[in-house]
């Protein structure tokens, strides 16, 4: 599978629960003390942890994305689907902008 899968919300949720868990049997095992781990364990649980934080600022942002987005729909209607392909766009030009002046340089 996916180290990191953004498409749906459940399976970010499932992939949390998996990552925490993983990294609390690592700690459980060793009486929760961070010292007496191997320097793998260590290396381990500080992946799980940076994999944690990165898949609930995901989730965060698609909650975030879901109340903002309602809340534009309430107000402009269908307009609201022009603020994320405007974002799109402008993020599209930058990176193409950005890629062929790093190719002159």
């Amino acid at each position: 599978g996916a180290i990191v899968r953004t498409t749906h919300c459940t399976g970010t949720a499932t992939d949390i629960g998996s990552t925490i868990g993983r990294a609390s049997m690592i700690l459980l095992r060793n009486g929760c003390r961070r010292r007496r781990l191997s320097v793998i364990e260590r290396a381990e649980v500080d992946v799980d942890i940076e994999k944690a934080c990165i898949l609930i600022s995901i989730l965060c942002s698609f909650l975030l994305g879901c109340v903002l987005g309602a809340l534009a729909f309430s107000h402009i209607g269908y307009f609201t689907l022009f603020i994320p392909a405007s974002i799109t766009l402008i993020m599209g030009v930058a990176y193409t902008w950005f890629r062929e002046q790093l190719k002159q340089s």
